[in-house]
């Protein structure tokens, strides 16, 4: 039997994942992914604030049914991701921010959160392996903040988070943080998703608060250009 080779054909590659969303789009792009189930209107919405991404906080963060979670792969293990938000949460059981996610047993969490003396507070919470823990000496109070920007530097195994109120000036918000725990190779169960960075937001009272993010940049970095020490 003979075999012929095909005619050739011209490269098609796919277009590359642009790093920045500015939720201009009345529908969430296609580069993006949530747990479990579909976005819709319920839960997230581009429309009730043309420009911002809106999320209704649902469930807790290892909740294995309806979170309000999206997220993006992540594409290199030297990049830098950030947002901005606005959240005025009245209760310690709402609170949203900046995700880096394997699955509900392993995550780091930049959230904003409401204190009951302290007011309004930007801190960490984790879960190592489902071990769920939130680094009280973290704790910031920002009532007077006019904005709340959150990013968070990745360089290999190392996490960084840090916050700002202007998107200019910068304080890191936390110690380095161990990035390889958001791997297939940690923990102590099958693991098969890969490393996901994204947006987050729970009202675990039930009671909808929601949560607006302007924008959200994903952006790979050469080797050795995240300097995290």
């Amino acid at each position: 039997m003979a075999f012929h080779r095909p005619a050739e054909h011209a490269p098609h590659p796919w277009p590359a994942e642009p790093d920045r969303d500015d939720f201009s789009s009345p529908k969430l792009s296609d580069h993006w992914s949530t747990l479990r189930v579909l976005a819709d209107e319920s839960w997230l919405s581009l429309t009730a604030r043309p420009g911002w991404l809106r999320l209704h906080g649902r469930e807790s963060l290892q909740s294995l049914h309806e979170q309000s979670l999206v997220c993006r792969r992540l594409r290199s293990v030297h990049c830098t991701l950030e947002t901005k938000l606005e959240f005025s949460p009245t209760r310690f059981t709402q609170m949203a921010g900046l995700m880096c996610w394997y699955d509900t047993r392993t995550f780091y969490f930049l959230r904003v959160t409401h204190h009951e003396t302290a007011g309004r507070v930007l801190g960490i919470a984790l879960s190592d392996d489902f071990q769920y823990d939130e680094l009280d000496d973290t704790q910031i109070a920002i009532n007077d903040w006019p904005a709340v920007y959150l990013r968070a530097e990745i360089d290999s195994a190392a996490l960084q988070f840090s916050a700002s109120p202007d998107g200019r000036t910068w304080q890191r918000i936390g110690p380095l943080l161990d990035a390889s725990k958001l791997s297939d190779d940690y923990g102590s169960i099958l693991h098969f998703t890969g490393a996901m960075v994204g947006l987050a937001a729970y009202d675990i009272a039930g009671q909808r608060g929601f949560a607006d993010f302007d924008y959200f940049t994903l952006t790979d970095r050469p080797a050795g250009q995240v300097a995290l020490k």
